[in-house]
């Protein structure tokens, strides 16, 4: 309790709790339609195929369009944007219950509302800094982090039973309920137009398309020109893309190296993962006036590398173990290894991303901020599909231990950049 404590004062900041309230409606309603649509395209054309062409659908729009959303958070009220990001994804939930039976339709209202799905997010932190003050500004970034770890583990956990015991129409209602309170909660917000006002061009100008590529071209120039934003932002891009891959690797690896079910995954990854994360959104803003930004960073990256190592080299460990006179049978060590680097990962992530996120926020100048965030995931999305390329190929050639390894070695020597980087530029603690 006493590291929940915390947060609590961010109860005295109202508009703050209204921003936090549509993210949790949104966000969960964005878990349950993502996943629902997977089981239900599934269960319709019994295909694989189309999960696939799903998953790309999905993927697609945050590769080319979160750059270009950071520059309309950047020209326009951000209130306005939150609102018809949330609006636009109630009516496209909509539009699904009229087609629920129909496969194809259902694959493009998945690209549609990943489309309008990709200008909430740079709207929503960057607006973040306008609301709370500079020191509960790393607190509110670590709830914001717990936030859609939550999010993410319950609609990925409720939507599954649901559609199961349920007409699946109602579980589109329920979608449409949420994205309606973050409507309103939207309405409620304060104009989170402050950036407007150190914008040289007048509002009216960001209309024209040669001012928002030239905001576009600006706001590429300035992550480049601030060494420690740019170094920030690679290594976010380095951690997170190494992770999509190995994530595309998991059944594979569960069914072929690990010989467990693929069902088990669930609960043998997602849920300790999720209770990790937020154990160290806990840690990190307890520890967060002693410990410095950067410090956190690495030590995020130097255990998401040695967990990657660990599960290489898991057969090697275990004999360790049996040799050292502990005597466990290999599947129930196998399970809880698995269980502990899964929650050891969770961890560190959010030291990672709450630390990162922060220091980025303190950098940028609020007519800049939603173009760096924009950017930011912008370059996540483009760097993810790499390492999922590679794999695939790799894997025909390369066992699965020395990908692995392979990939925990990429973190672990983003990690040591690092490490030399922040002696020279600290980010300090909170």
């Amino acid at each position: 309790m006493a590291g929940l404590q915390k947060y609590f004062v961010l109860f005295q900041y109202r508009d703050y709790l209204k921003l936090w309230g549509a993210q949790v409606s949104s966000k969960l309603a964005e878990n349950f339609f993502n996943f629902s649509l997977v089981i239900l395209i599934y269960e319709l054309t019994e295909s694989s195929a189309f999960v696939s062409i799903l998953i790309v659908l999905i993927s697609i729009p945050p590769i080319v369009l979160s750059a270009f959303a950071g520059v309309v958070a950047d020209s326009y009220n951000r209130k306005t944007v939150l609102l018809l990001s949330n609006l636009g994804r109630l009516l496209i939930s909509l539009v699904a219950i009229l087609f629920i039976s129909n496969a194809y339709v259902l694959l493009g209202i998945a690209f549609a509302i990943a489309v309008v799905a990709q200008f909430f997010s740079p709207a929503e932190v960057a607006s973040i800094p306008t609301l709370v003050p500079k020191e509960h500004l790393f607190t509110a970034n670590s709830l914001y982090s717990v936030t859609n770890y939550a999010m993410f583990l319950l609609g990925y956990t409720l939507a599954g039973p649901l559609l199961a015991n349920a007409n699946p129409i109602w579980t589109f209602v329920m979608i449409m309920i949420l994205y309606l309170s973050a409507v309103g909660l939207n309405m409620l917000l304060p104009p989170l137009q402050e950036h407007l006002k150190k914008n040289s061009e007048k509002l009216r100008e960001a209309f024209s398309w040669r001012v928002m590529w030239q905001r576009l071209i600006s706001g590429i120039k300035f992550i480049f020109a601030h060494r420690i934003i740019r170094f920030i932002i690679l290594q976010l891009a380095i951690v997170f893309s190494i992770q999509r891959g190995f994530l595309s690797l998991v059944p594979a690896f569960a069914q072929d190296f690990l010989k467990i079910n693929v069902e088990d995954i669930s609960l043998l990854l997602i849920l300790p993962l999720g209770i990790g994360a937020m154990a160290g959104v806990i840690t990190a803003n307890r520890i967060k006036h002693r410990t410095s930004k950067s410090i956190m960073i690495t030590a995020g990256l130097l255990l998401d590398g040695l967990t990657l190592f660990g599960l290489a080299f898991w057969p090697d460990i275990q004999s360790a173990m049996i040799n050292g006179g502990f005597h466990i049978s290999p599947d129930t060590f196998l399970r809880g290894f698995i269980a502990t680097l899964a929650f050891v990962s969770g961890f560190a992530d959010p030291l990672i991303l709450v630390s990162a996120q922060t220091a980025l926020h303190e950098r940028t100048p609020a007519e800049e901020r939603g173009r760096v965030f924009g950017g930011l995931y912008t370059i996540i999305n483009s760097l993810g599909l790499v390492p999922i390329l590679v794999i695939g190929f790799l894997t025909s050639y390369v066992n699965f231990s020395a990908i692995i390894a392979g990939l925990g070695l990429i973190i672990l020597i983003t990690a040591a950049r690092g490490i030399v980087f922040y002696q020279r530029y600290s980010l300090g603690t909170e």
